[in-house]
């Protein structure tokens, strides 16, 4: 009868282990964490325009469109060309409006979105004054202007935003913008 009763157990024991392991082993749907996440990912193009008003600087439109594309390249756009009407000129012109035309690519994870997949990861950009390189004190406006109408075309997550823009007024910690974003892997 002992015997019977410890085979009982073992037997037990055993049909709940193998039960608790195929639940876990085959359950597709538990996520794998890992340290450096990819995933994959296709290009998507936009292209977008834009107005924004600078209330301190003025740019050459060689200088708007080079500052629009650097940050759109440091929050991982590929192909972006730009194209600035507006701007301060050598020939003395001088307009308070400016308009930017833009065409890029970000990444989608869509399952909707066609195309060559590529790998990529989620990575950390900090905008602040200087920071992409190009970038000055004063850009508030434009950054700000990039956020709102260019933000939308980015997978990402904000972790950080902190703008203070007032017209006139150039301040040392006008943007401060931390973010995650879909970039790809080099």
């Amino acid at each position: 009868m002992h015997i019977l009763k410890t085979l009982s157990k073992s037997l037990i024991t055993g049909i709940f282990t193998l039960t608790a392991l195929s639940i876990f082993a085959g359950d597709e749907t538990m996520p794998v964490v890992q340290a450096d996440a990819q995933t994959r990912a296709v290009w998507q193009e936009h292209q977008e325009k834009f107005h924004f008003t600078s209330f301190y600087n003025l740019h050459s439109c060689n200088g708007i469109e080079s500052k629009v594309e650097t940050i759109l390249s440091e929050l991982g756009a590929k192909d972006v060309k730009a194209r600035a009407s507006g701007c301060f000129e050598a020939n003395g012109n001088l307009g308070k409006s400016l308009r930017v035309r833009v065409s890029f690519k970000t990444l989608s994870t869509s399952p909707e979105a066609e195309g060559e997949a590529v790998a990529a990861s989620f990575s950390e950009v900090h905008i602040r004054p200087r920071h992409p390189r190009g970038t000055a004190l004063g850009d508030c406006q434009l950054i700000t202007e990039i956020q709102d109408e260019l933000l939308q075309y980015f997978e990402h997550e904000v972790i950080k935003e902190n703008r203070k823009c007032f017209p006139g007024q150039q301040s040392l910690g006008d943007v401060d913008w931390k973010l995650k974003v879909l970039k790809a892997k080099v």
